[in-house]
């Protein structure tokens, strides 16, 4: 094959390098078996997360993102503090009823936060209230986890 101006290369399929073997084992041993939503609304994303250094004109300092997984539509709501997170899950499902005549199956809830519990606390009664089952989804950042391992 004539690429260019390079000289003739030859080009085939079979992998004989040991090393570009042991990446493509790598990247199966990876794969999972997660069923994606095979509907609107079956399963939502919240990720609840601080601005890096940064504060809105509006002096939001964080926000939280409503995903869904089948259609990847988002919303985003700009808060000013954590109390304001159950305001921000009410609204959003008032706009699903308004729109779809229907609630979300259930909420993938990621949560960056230095004090994970009290949020937790303060989201339980409210989710409870919706009857939609959930399940919160640890992050973990890297400055974070280095910083302990030191």
């Amino acid at each position: 094959m004539k690429v260019g101006h390079l000289h003739e290369v030859n080009i085939s399929n079979d992998i004989d390098c040991e090393d570009c073997k042991k990446v493509i084992e790598y990247k199966r041993c990876l794969v999972t078996r997660y069923e994606k939503a095979e509907a609107c609304l079956e399963c939502v994303h919240v990720h609840i997360c601080e601005l890096m250094e940064v504060v809105s004109y509006n002096k939001h300092t964080l926000f939280i993102t409503f995903v869904d997984e089948y259609s990847d539509f988002s919303q985003v709501y700009l808060l000013k503090k954590y109390d304001e997170v159950l305001d921000a899950f009410h609204e959003f499902d008032r706009k699903v009823w308004m729109q779809h005549n229907t609630r979300v199956k259930k909420f993938k809830i990621e949560i960056e936060h230095r004090n994970m519990d009290s949020l937790r606390d303060l989201l339980r009664p409210t989710l409870v209230d919706f009857t939609i089952p959930y399940e919160y989804v640890t992050i973990y950042k890297h400055s974070r986890i280095e910083a302990n391992a030191r």
